[in-house]
């Protein structure tokens, strides 16, 4: 789980962000957003996302048996959240497309899939993978353009954006 596992190493902390990575922040940010960003208040967000993970790590639980105590102190006062309804899953439905149906994308009702959940996602992975790649050949080995590895797609149809 999310809580056994210590995450908060993951961002630099204390010490400076790397000159391309600070780069790739301060001009990313202002190409699709317009905004301008300083260094220190990238510091200051690994500083914050820091100290997010610290307070969320827990291995032992022990947080979590302080809320239950606070919770027996209060008369129950801290309800888990419940399911908006009965789930009941359907064995008739193939909701992971294991047979490979044909299947209307939403956006755009004139294409036809006929990819399976898990198709999709082996294509999502070896996507992503490579764009990690680049970005880090690009950013590390100054390899290439940026722009390459961050082209304009829909989020909805993963086709290119129309302007």
């Amino acid at each position: 789980s999310a809580a056994r596992t210590r995450t908060a190493g993951m961002c630099p902390g204390p010490q400076p962000w790397p000159e391309p990575v600070v780069n790739f922040w301060v001009t990313g940010l202002y190409d699709v957003f317009s905004l301008h960003v300083r260094e220190t208040l990238l510091s200051e967000t690994a500083h914050d996302f820091h100290r997010a993970h610290t307070l969320l790590y827990d291995p032992r639980g022990i947080r979590r048996r302080m809320v239950q105590w606070v919770d027996g102190l209060t008369g129950g006062a801290f309800h888990p959240a419940k399911m908006p309804y009965p789930v009941k899953e359907s064995l008739e439905i193939d909701w992971m497309n294991s047979h490979h149906r044909t299947w209307s994308q939403p956006e755009l009702p004139e294409i036809r899939r006929s990819e399976s959940v898990g198709d999709l996602l082996d294509m999502a992975v070896d996507e992503a993978a490579n764009a990690i790649n680049g970005l880090f050949a690009v950013l590390f080995r100054q390899e290439g353009h940026l722009e390459q590895w961050l082209p304009d797609l829909d989020y909805n149809t993963n086709l290119p954006c129309k302007d």
